[in-house]
């Protein structure tokens, strides 16, 4: 469902801007990022989508857009190597080093980024990079980040992620609600700013 309704809100975007500026072209871009779990925040403890569930999330979301919407999403195996260094602990460091050792560099640029390179220092360690970036963790387990102090609660933490999981509304910055959409409507005279209005609007129901 969330799936098919970032393509069904890029479709209204669509629709508004072209009520508004008749017999000009309009242009959505819908961009979907693919879920990595970060430290010290609620999905902390939640394992990333496997490539193939992601392959077919995009392909879905491909095969859904209409003429005038323009989707961009990322890389995969670049996906796939965040979530695991993501979530990685002390031994991550002799992986990162042998992986800078045989080339890797500027890995967040797609052109640079070689997938044999880090997978093959993973190897050499005996580490498996889907250890770290799949699989659900119990919130009670000790995470590597532990022994830094984030000044953050981590059972304030575990209480959103039930929070959220039961559909409900995290109450960060005392219950302030937080719903973004990344949008953008490539035409002039302040096509802009009507689309403002109009996540501003939707995003009040939440």
């Amino acid at each position: 469902a969330d799936v098919d309704g970032l393509v069904d809100l890029a479709h209204e975007i669509h629709a508004v801007g072209r009520r508004v500026h008749r017999g000009r072209k309009v242009e959505v871009t819908l961009s979907a990022s693919s879920f990595v779990p970060k430290p010290v925040t609620p999905f902390q403890w939640l394992g990333q989508d496997r490539m193939d569930e992601l392959r077919r999330k995009q392909d879905r979301i491909a095969a859904r857009v209409r003429r005038g919407v323009r989707f961009k999403h990322h890389d995969l195996h670049t996906t796939f190597m965040e979530g695991a260094l993501s979530r990685g602990d002390r031994r991550l460091g002799r992986v990162i080093e042998r992986a800078f050792r045989a080339g890797a560099r500027f890995d967040g640029w797609q052109e640079h980024f070689r997938l044999d390179v880090w997978l093959d220092a993973f190897r050499a360690e005996g580490l498996g990079p889907g250890t770290y970036a799949y699989g659900d963790w119990d919130p009670a387990r000790r995470l590597p980040w532990d022994v830094i102090d984030s000044r953050v609660n981590k059972k304030w933490l575990a209480l959103e992620l039930k929070r959220a999981l039961a559909e409900g509304t995290l109450s960060i910055s005392d219950a302030l609600r937080v719903f973004s959409i990344r949008a953008m409507v490539a035409v002039k005279e302040g096509g802009e700013q009507i689309v403002s209005d109009m996540l501003m609007q939707r995003t009040s129901n939440f």
